[in-house]
């Protein structure tokens, strides 16, 4: 049953009885997302409309239209196309509009593996690896195996076509730098994305820096205003040298980095040259509203990147042989100089659910457990780590197993006015709890 906002989860524990004897708590099901208040708002880029001109023939040829401008941060949910004629295999993609914003010579950004064609629809395959657009302007590609699909065209004033032949495979790093086109049709072909938060510094400061291998740095806080998915952490590097690891903490008791809580952090990664340093967190995580701290871990003196100054941030940094991120920032760190980095973490928003658990995770329970017994206590927390404040109670497909178990504050005890356990030896006993915040 849903209810409008709020967020409920259930689990579905199973109870085995035997006369006299322990039993084990057998978990039947991980938890389920049963309702979900955060309705997240979706952008497209592209074509929407069902053009008005067939068009064909254009097999083993990368197609692309473009610019299209997109005015934030987003995440890539999916490309689609629409197909009227099925036929062969298809590949989507978006490159970046190129040096001259004109779809020639841009960076391929995202693209999907090769799905097979379904005819009069929309054709949507999700990117290959998830991928977080910078704002800027873009262009959508499309590379079809076969000659007989068919699809829609159209023309639209500042929006252009460019071609080159490309045998039916993976996509080039980069476009064409001199290909056809340039008739002025576009087809029916757009992303959908989802916006992000940025938290951190996305431009490129002035000041170059390097030295820092085996130091655990970090700068803030930085103020998230929502629970947010982290999607990835970036520092921008000049000069690669060996690998890096990325993290963020909460900002600490004190609001000045010194003593947070690590909240997510990347694995160690190769580091690459004049480009955007891009890593995804080792683990999901979520973050509540509050302040950050953005943390850097290099294993190479050598590796260079940028830093500037901005009224209200700071740094902070001590001693670390590179590996894993500590649970927990230095309480007395060295730093204070003012000093921030060219490091930034993208976030979709999203609301926190509740997560639940038995403790014991197994609970043990004779057949002839006097009414009131307690079961296992109930535990639950929000996704991004926040305290639950809602309230428990049971839920479908099990309920409360006709009345034989409640639940009293955060304990699931045999129900005192229920019929008992005594008659159900050797059976199974199944209940679902939900947490509703």
């Amino acid at each position: 049953m849903k209810s409008r906002g709020r967020r409920t989860m259930n689990r579905n524990f199973a109870f085995l009885l035997y006369p006299k004897t322990s039993l084990a708590a057998i978990l039947l099901a991980n938890a389920v997302l049963v309702d979900s208040s955060h309705a997240q708002t979706t952008i497209t880029l592209g074509e929407t409309g069902q053009l008005s001109s067939a068009d064909n023939g254009n097999a083993n040829y990368l197609l692309a239209d473009g610019p299209y401008h997109l005015s934030q941060p987003a995440v890539v949910n999916s490309l689609s196309f629409w197909v009227d004629n099925a036929a062969g295999q298809l590949e989507l993609g978006i490159f970046d509009s190129g040096p001259n914003n004109d779809c020639k010579g841009g960076n391929l950004k995202a693209h999907t593996n090769a799905f097979t064609t379904n005819a009069s629809s929309w054709n949507t395959a999700k990117p290959a690896s998830p991928v977080t657009l910078a704002p800027g302007n873009y262009c959508l590609a499309y590379l079809p195996s076969d000659n007989n699909l068919s699809f829609r065209k159209g023309t639209s004033t500042g929006i252009n076509n460019v071609y080159v032949p490309l045998q039916f495979g993976p996509m080039p790093t980069t476009f064409a730098t001199n290909p056809s086109g340039g008739d002025g049709f576009h087809w029916s072909l757009y992303a959908t994305l989802t916006p992000t938060i940025t938290l951190g510094e996305t431009r490129l400061l002035g000041y170059a820096d390097n030295g820092n291998a085996n130091y655990l740095l970090a700068d803030g806080p930085y103020y998230l205003s929502t629970s947010a998915v982290v999607n990835n952490v970036n520092l921008w590097v000049d000069n690669a040298a060996g690998q890096l690891e990325l993290g963020i903490f909460d900002a600490g008791p004190n609001n000045n980095c010194k003593g947070g809580k690590l909240r997510a952090q990347t694995n160690p990664f190769n580091t690459q040259a004049s480009s955007w340093n891009t890593a995804a967190p080792a683990s999901p995580a979520t973050l509540a509203p509050g302040n950050y701290c953005l943390a850097y871990l290099p294993s190479d003196n050598n590796l260079s990147f940028r830093k500037g100054i901005t009224t209200g941030l700071n740094n902070t940094y001590f001693p670390l042989q590179f590996g894993p991120m500590p649970a927990t920032f230095a309480a007395n760190p060295s730093g204070g100089d003012g000093f921030h980095w060219s490091l930034y973490a993208t976030l979709t928003p999203g609301t926190a659910v509740p997560v639940i658990s038995l403790n014991p995770s197994n609970p043990s329970l004779p057949a002839n457990a006097a009414k009131g017994t307690v079961v296992a206590t109930i535990q639950v927390k929000m996704s991004d780590g926040s305290a639950f404040t809602g309230v428990l109670g049971f839920g479908t497909p099990y309920e409360n197993d006709n009345a034989t178990f409640t639940i009293s504050g955060n304990k699931l005890i045999v129900n005192p006015s229920g019929p008992g356990l005594s008659a159900d030896a050797n059976t199974t006993q199944e209940v679902t709890v939900v947490a509703q915040q």
